[in-house]
């Protein structure tokens, strides 16, 4: 996608074996709400379409990697190798896939994963749902796993909500499609939605900013149950929203801005926008400031006081 910290995700099985293509008829057709990712210079598309696909922008070739179609892929932070999440009987099954489709490693993770994303500091993570529909209802649970590169999985049950059976019986693929999560630039906090299912009102998604190692939460922004986009702005500050329009929110204060949609579609990149990390020295101290306040010990007004201190030439 357009930038490194943009992703998608969810997981099963997949070959090994990769084949260069040319479609005498047009590019592959994508599968129905496909999971895709364009890699960082905007060369290269990895989607699904009758497996997992990777298409040069320029020449049109693909090299299928894996079958079957994936719920969910996203490209390392180099642009050498994918992650992707293919679903199977009890979950799904995350995939770390070099470019010629050999498999490097793989884990089984719980619930059915679309969103992925990858930092160079933080490793994989990946956001899914898992549901246990009952006669009565049902019992949703929003899961976080984040897989470093030389362990297992982690996981963190981000929310758990108890759905209507109205709700329940309807609850499946759509739900997996609309699953967000994306990576800060500074690799501290993601976003992600989440299913709200309120006993008298129809249920929504919330999108939702969640520092990595505390753990604290802030609810950012309302959306509906059709697949969105949410991500960061690439100050790292503002998360920018999209449904049929785009809005740039910041978090503390509530405030909206209209944007320009900035998303990314299987047809064309979405333009890039790099972001101003600061030297590691500042990054640093911008890091524990930006940990104070999302726990709620410093104010937001204070951390902008200090961020601009340690951000001085």
């Amino acid at each position: 996608m357009n930038r490194s910290w943009l992703a998608a995700l969810c997981l099963a099985a997949c070959t090994h074996a990769p084949e260069i293509t040319t479609e005498p008829a047009g590019p592959t057709p994508a599968d129905p709400g496909a999971a895709f990712a364009w890699d960082a210079p905007g060369q290269r598309i990895a989607f699904a379409g009758k497996g997992l696909r990777i298409r040069d922008a320029a020449t049109g070739k693909e090299q299928v990697l894996a079958q079957p179609s994936p719920s969910g892929v996203c490209w390392s932070p180099d642009g050498l190798q994918l992650v992707a999440a293919f679903p199977n009987a009890t979950g799904s099954t995350l995939k770390v896939l070099n470019l010629e489709g050999k498999v490097v490693r793989e884990a089984t993770v719980a619930g059915a994963v679309r969103g992925l994303a990858w930092g160079r500091a933080a490793g994989i993570l990946a956001a899914g749902t898992e549901v246990q529909k009952f006669s009565f209802g049902g019992h949703l649970r929003t899961l976080l796993h984040r897989w470093p590169a030389d362990a297992e999985p982690v996981l963190t049950v981000a929310s758990e909500t108890t759905l209507m059976p109205a709700v329940a019986h309807h609850i499946g693929t759509d739900l997996v499609r609309g699953q967000q999560l994306a990576l800060a630039p500074l690799e501290d906090e993601v976003v992600y939605s989440r299913l709200v299912s309120p006993p008298d009102v129809p249920p929504y998604q919330e999108i939702v900013l969640r520092h990595l190692a505390t753990g604290a939460e802030k609810a950012v922004a309302q959306i509906g149950l059709a697949p969105g986009t949410s991500t960061f702005a690439a100050d790292g500050e503002e998360i920018v929203v999209c449904e049929a329009t785009c809005q740039r929110v910041d978090p503390w204060s509530g405030r909206r801005t209209p944007v320009a949609n900035p998303g990314a579609t299987l047809q064309q990149p979405a333009p890039q926008v790099a972001a101003a990390l600061p030297a590691q020295a500042q990054a640093g101290r911008l890091l524990e400031l930006r940990k104070l306040r999302d726990q709620g010990l410093i104010t937001p007004d204070d951390y902008a006081a200090q961020k601009a201190k340690v951000l001085q030439p």
